[in-house]
């Protein structure tokens, strides 16, 4: 009987350790996709703002970010359109209330990975999930706007 509980209780060990492990790695690849999302929006953000230099971003669109190679590749599918490490769609354009702005629309972002890129990024104006954030952005109102929608929608604005 010993040897069987002895038994049992190294396989549940086992099992815990195991657990343990996926739930440390999903950790870590959680905060991967922020570092990947905030990387690739200011890698892209700074090729529009070179390309466009002090002009307006009146003709800013998907097409020419993805013609003009302005965005990272691990940002580009095949057909073109652009993702963020969430699978979500990021649509660059004009800001249509000010054309020196340009704007990035983030779409599927968890609300832990909204939270840090809203509090890691610097940006002109943010928007999430249809709150404006006051800028600069205090932590309790950017989680609780990321904590509205799981998952959030993110419109962050940058200028020249």
């Amino acid at each position: 009987m010993d040897n069987i509980l002895g038994l049992l209780f190294s396989k549940l060990g086992m099992l815990l350790g195991l657990i343990a492990v996926m739930a440390v790695s999903y950790a870590f690849f959680q905060s991967n996709k922020t570092s990947t999302a905030m990387s690739d929006l200011a890698q892209v953000s700074q090729g529009i703002q070179t390309l466009y230099g002090g002009n307006q971003f009146t003709s800013l669109n998907n097409t020419v970010v993805t013609n003009g190679k302005l965005a990272p590749t691990d940002m580009t599918t095949g057909t073109g359109v652009l993702v963020n490490p969430w699978n979500g769609s990021v649509t660059m354009m004009v800001n249509p209330a000010n054309a020196s702005q340009f704007q990035a629309t983030e779409t599927n972002v968890p609300p832990d990975g909204c939270a840090k890129l809203a509090q890691g990024m610097t940006y002109a104006s943010v928007m999430i999930n249809g709150t404006a954030i006051t800028l600069p952005a205090d932590p309790g109102q950017v989680t609780t706007a990321c904590a509205a929608s799981n998952p959030a929608t993110m419109v962050l604005a940058f200028g020249h």
